[in-house]
């Protein structure tokens, strides 16, 4: 009888631990869900922004941006924040190196260097941001996804001019 009882209590146990694990796989499983879901939305959004024309990319037009409506179902208390940072950059501040290794390569340096375009191009760098909260209400770690767009024809035609 004891036998059996210490078997009844060890099987009980082994039961036990096999369903927490059970209901802990599947909450892991839930949150890898909603973690794909974020990231799809994100991706989405973004393709939407770089359709856009350049100019037409602004603070206001990225905070109307909204989830869609099963991005909204899955990803409770989901806060969707962007932002964007603008700034201009030359082309020869980008391509100093190949400006020096065309100037090298070149019998007449000041040609090469004059033959670099250098007019200015403006970028603007595009942050989404997306933060949910997981089954017990408790905020995950957001994720983000960021990518530069520049204005159309910046930096076109300079390959054309090099030697």
């Amino acid at each position: 009888m004891l036998e059996a009882t210490v078997s009844m209590i060890v099987l009980g146990a082994a039961v036990t631990t096999v369903l927490q694990l059970a209901a802990h796989s599947n909450r892991l499983q839930h949150e890898m869900d909603r973690r794909l879901v974020a990231q799809v939305e994100l991706a989405n959004l973004m393709d939407r922004v770089m359709a856009e024309p350049f100019a037409d990319v602004t603070n206001d037009s990225l905070s109307a941006m909204t989830l869609t409506e099963v991005g909204r179902r899955r990803l409770p208390a989901a806060q969707l924040s962007t932002s964007i940072e603008a700034g201009t950059v030359s082309d020869s501040d980008v391509d100093r190196d190949a400006s020096d290794d065309a100037a090298e390569n070149t019998p007449d340096a000041e040609s090469a260097e004059e033959a670099m375009s250098t007019m200015p191009f403006a970028f603007k760098r595009i942050v989404l941001r997306l933060q949910w909260n997981d089954a017990s209400g408790s905020p995950v770690e957001p994720i983000e996804l960021v990518a530069w767009k520049h204005e159309a024809g910046a930096g076109q035609g300079k390959e054309a001019a090099r030697p």
